[in-house]
């Protein structure tokens, strides 16, 4: 198990990929039993959305644990649980009941054009 906690920062996905070995885990059959536990605030969209793809494509399970929080990027990390085998897919997505999911519509500051 690898757990992310705190604000998603540059540099994090190059950091969760030197855990590759150990978060990555094929049992034979499956991905079941790659687990990766959130508890952040969100942060860098850019970072969160590498490690979003990367859950996707390796099948790596999310979960958020007892009274833990994960909002903002981290809510669309943890939307990309699954896990993956040659003749099995599904998703694997769990939070303990205490635990805080947040979403929330992107923030745009747009400038009037003068002409």
């Amino acid at each position: 198990r690898v757990d992310i906690t705190g604000p998603i920062e540059t540099g994090d996905f190059e950091k969760l990929t030197t855990h590759e070995d150990h978060l990555v885990i094929q049992n034979g059959e499956s991905s079941s039993g790659s687990v990766i536990c959130l508890d952040s605030p969100g942060g860098n969209v850019n970072a969160g959305l590498k490690m979003a793809e990367f859950f996707l494509e390796k099948g790596v399970s999310t979960r958020i644990r007892e009274g833990a929080e994960c909002y903002s990027i981290c809510a669309i990390m943890f939307m990309m649980g699954n896990y993956r085998g040659s003749e099995v897919a599904g998703l694997s997505r769990r939070m303990h009941v205490s635990a805080q999911l947040g979403f929330h519509r992107p923030y745009l500051s747009l400038t009037p054009v003068q002409t």
